[in-house]
């Protein structure tokens, strides 16, 4: 495989494994309230080997912090923003990101001050996941909504999105209420990204499909969860 293949590769598998496709305006009230969390996804991207993908949602004092990080032999990536929860609002603080292959790569960051307006992606997936469950775009026939939130670069990026299903799912041997969420870009319409959140867990994704031209090119699968990640770490 030519290194320009490989660049165009990083650039879709790790924006897939560390969901780059979310986000929400940081001034809609939220129904869902907040609980820790630590995840195992297993992540197919179609031609690769399979991805192994950590996600953990952490509290300490005031604050929240989301994770996620992943790796395989010639590539890692990984993302790590933290946030407040103010009312029903969450004010995004700070967000750090790197990705790398072959060793080779970029770090990037933002700070609170340019996160005033616009969530980072980790704060916006959670914010997605806790307005899902009431959202009023739902089904083939609606009209989207609209998401804007702040790419690694600080770039604004728009999406939109429809709720597809509501029901009940069964993930890593436990069975949860969920919601599942289809979100495109306006200027790629052929690409969808569909996310699958609990009520329960906001953040937590019990799946998700990457699809292009309607062919699903990559899959996420919950494997594992603790609810309970601080106790489990002070062992």
């Amino acid at each position: 495989m030519s290194v320009s293949s490989l660049a165009r590769w990083r650039n879709h598998a790790l924006a897939v494994v560390l969901l780059a496709c979310l986000a929400l305006p940081q001034a809609v009230r939220a129904a869902a309230s907040l609980a820790p969390f630590s995840a195992t996804y297993r992540l197919h991207v179609d031609g690769w080997p399979d991805v192994t993908l950590h996600h953990r949602l952490t509290h300490d004092g005031g604050q929240w912090q989301s994770a996620m990080r992943a790796s395989i032999a010639v590539a890692e990536g990984h993302e790590l923003s933290r946030f407040r929860l103010a009312g029903d609002h969450l004010d995004a603080l700070f967000y750090t990101s790197g990705y790398r292959l072959f060793g080779l790569g970029d770090d990037y960051r933002l700070s609170g001050r340019e996160l005033d307006d616009l969530p980072d992606r980790q704060t916006a997936l959670i914010v997605l996941a806790r307005r899902a469950p009431a959202a009023s775009c739902v089904g083939a026939d609606s009209e989207p909504c609209t998401l804007r939130y702040l790419d690694h670069r600080g770039d604004t990026v728009t999406l939109d999105y429809r709720v597809t299903e509501r029901g009940d799912t069964l993930a890593s041997g436990h069975r949860f209420p969920s919601v599942r969420v289809d979100t495109w870009r306006p200027d790629k319409p052929d690409r969808h990204l569909l996310l699958r959140f609990t009520p329960e867990l906001p953040g937590l994704l019990l799946g998700a499909e990457y699809r292009r031209e309607g062919k699903v090119v990559s899959t996420l699968e919950l494997i594992s969860l603790d609810r309970d990640p601080a106790a489990h770490h002070s062992r």
